[in-house]
C-alpha cells in the first residue's frame, strides 16, 4: 500500500443475509480498544429500525442510515453521509480514524463496493479496508439457496465468519462447500468462544483486480445498472418480501409472549426472515432484547439499560409471502388468552 493511500481513512463492511450475526460480530469488535476511535454507520431496512439500538454503544460516533436498501437511493445517502462526516471530523466536532458500515441483510454489496471504489468524494477521502461477511451455520444453506443477495453477499467478502457453529454443525462441511464454491480465496473463520476479534480487521485485504471476473462485472454494472424488479420503498425489498412494526405501551406478558413467538415461528417460520425487538417485560427495570431467524429463536438479552427515554414495546418483521394481518390476529388472541388466564 503506498502512502497516498494509507492516508485515506480506511472503511469496513460487514454484511451478510438476516439473521446472520452482523450486529453481534460488531458489538464484539466495538469492545476492542484498537476500535475506539470508530464511527460506526448502520443501515437497516424498514421504516423502524432496532439493530442500532441494540449495539450497547450508543453515541454520537453512531449514524443510522436513511431506511432501505442500499442500492441507488440509500447509495446518495451513505455519500452525502460520508461527505457530511468529513466536514464534521475536519471542523472537530467529532473524531474518528475508521469508519464501520454495517449494511441490512437484503443488502446487495455491489453498489456498496461501486459507491466506496468510484464515487469521487468518497475514494479520494476513504479506502475500502475489508469487506466482511457472515453466514449462518443453522440458515446459510436456505438463506444460499433462496436469496440471490446472500450469495453475492459471499462472493464478494475478503473474510468470512461462519456464525453459530457452536449451535449447529450438521450443515457444515455443505455450507464451507457451498462458501467456497462462491469465494474459494477468502479466509474462513468461525464466530465462537476462541475466536481472537482483532484478527478481523488485522490488514486490508480487499482489492478490486484481485476479485473474480463476475464480481468486478458486478461492481462496473452499477455505474448504469437499473434496478430491476426492486421497489424504492422504505418497507418494501420486492413483490415478496417486506417489513412491518407493532409497538406496546403496556408491559409485556413474558410467558404469554414466549409461547406465542416460539408457535409462530414453528408453523410460519419459513415465511419470518427475521423478527427482532426490544420489550418492556413485567417486572422488569431494564429492556430484554428478542431475535428469530425463521424457525430458530436466540436466546433473549437483557440490556443494561434503555437505549433512549422511548420504552415502550416494539417488534419489526421482515416477511416474504405472509400477511402481516395474520400475525396481529395471533398476537392479539394470545394476549386475550394471557389476560383470561390471569384473572
Amino acid at each position: 500500500m503506498n502512502k497516498t493511500v494509507k492516508k485515506l481513512i480506511p472503511m469496513n463492511v460487514i454484511t451478510g443475509f438476516l439473521g446472520s450475526g452482523k450486529t453481534s460480530l460488531l458489538r464484539n469488535l466495538l469492545k476492542l480498544k484498537s476500535m475506539s476511535n470508530t464511527l460506526v454507520l448502520v443501515n437497516e431496512f424498514g421504516e423502524v429500525g432496532l439493530d442500532h439500538e441494540m449495539m450497547e454503544r450508543l453515541d454520537k460516533d453512531t449514524v443510522l442510515l436513511q431506511s432501505g436498501c442500499i442500492c441507488c437511493t440509500i447509495r446518495e445517502d451513505l455519500t452525502s453521509t460520508l461527505s457530511e462526516l468529513l466536514d464534521r471530523r475536519f471542523s472537530k466536532e467529532i473524531s474518528f480514524s475508521r469508519v464501520i458500515l454495517e449494511t441490512t441483510g437484503l443488502a446487495d454489496p455491489s453498489p456498496i463496493i461501486y459507491s466506496i471504489c468510484k464515487g469521487n468524494i468518497i475514494k479520494n477521502n476513504y479506502r475500502l479496508s475489508n469487506v466482511i461477511t457472515t453466514v449462518d451455520a443453522i440458515n446459510g444453506i436456505i438463506h444460499m439457496n433462496e436469496n440471490y443477495e446472500s450469495k453475492k453477499q459471499i462472493a464478494v467478502a475478503d473474510r468470512i465468519m461462519i456464525t453459530k457453529s457452536d449451535i449447529n454443525k450438521n450443515n457444515l462441511s455443505e455450507i464451507l462447500q457451498n462458501v467456497k464454491e462462491l469465494n474459494p480465496s477468502a479466509p474462513i473463520f468461525y464466530n465462537n468462544k476462541k475466536f481472537s476479534f482483532n484478527k478481523v480487521f488485522k490488514e486490508d485485504l480487499f482489492s478490486l483486480d484481485n476479485k473474480s471476473e463476475i464480481v468486478q462485472k458486478w461492481v462496473e454494472s452499477e455505474g448504469s445498472k437499473y434496478h430491476k424488479g426492486h421497489i424504492h420503498n422504505t418497507s418494501k425489498h420486492n413483490e415478496q418480501i417486506y417489513t412491518f412494526h407493532l409497538k406496546f405501551d403496556e408491559e409485556i406478558n413474558w410467558t404469554t409472549f414466549g409461547i406465542w413467538l416460539t408457535m409462530l415461528l414453528h408453523y410460519h417460520g419459513e415465511n419470518i426472515l427475521r423478527v427482532k425487538g426490544i420489550l418492556n417485560v413485567i417486572g422488569s427495570d431494564y429492556p430484554v432484547a428478542i431475535h428469530g431467524v425463521q424457525h430458530f429463536i436466540h436466546q433473549p438479552m437483557h440490556l443494561k439499560s434503555w437505549p433512549n427515554s422511548n420504552h415502550e414495546s416494539r417488534l419489526v418483521f421482515i416477511l416474504k409471502k405472509i400477511n402481516s394481518s395474520d400475525i396481529v390476529n395471533s398476537l392479539d388472541a394470545f394476549n386475550r388468552l394471557g389476560k383470561v388466564c390471569m384473572e
